[in-house]
């Protein structure tokens, strides 16, 4: 998924530079609900999900 990629990468740019309030717009609606729950997540991406939900506790 390369949503799942291109969301990491921008969540991860948006906290090195401080950017504090963003809006986050996806169409890959699997991963909105994933990031949404507190549910373990055991696939492929999982890493890549992780990191998405560590980078986003840093937000507001």
């Amino acid at each position: 998924m390369v949503e799942c990629w291109a969301l990491r990468d921008g969540l991860q740019l948006t906290n090195h530079l401080g950017i504090q309030n963003i809006v986050v717009e996806l169409d890959a609606k699997i991963i909105v609900e994933i990031l949404q729950s507190n549910q373990e997540i055991n696939n492929s991406f999982s890493p890549l999900l992780m990191d998405c939900r560590l980078i986003l506790r840093n937000f507001p």
